[in-house]
């Protein structure tokens, strides 16, 4: 029932009180999107020179790491969006 709301909640417009939220957010997306580019490049070029096994699966580890990572910080805005939204219709006190 909750991941139900929060799908619906999650599709409807923006509230206005998060705008500067989403500011932030994109900043902060900017930034791990750069970073993790260069996490996986880095962690590449690892992969490629590894001598043994280990390095290779240590090298993997971390670029399947920094995508999970990345899936979060896009996931966010619409997980925030979705328990705004639903918290507020189930409060009583608004809707989005």
């Amino acid at each position: 029932m909750l991941v139900v709301g929060l799908i619906t909640a999650s599709a409807q417009q923006t509230p206005p009180e998060l705008n500067e939220l989403w500011d932030l957010h994109a900043g902060i997306a900017t930034i791990a999107s750069a970073l993790g580019a260069l996490i996986i490049a880095h962690a590449g070029l690892r992969w490629i020179m590894a001598q043994s096994p280990e390095e290779r699966d240590e090298a993997k580890k971390t670029i399947i790491y920094v995508i999970i990572g990345l899936m979060f910080v896009v996931m966010t805005k619409d997980i925030v969006d979705g328990v705004y939204c639903w918290t507020l219709t189930t409060a009583g006190t608004g809707s989005c």
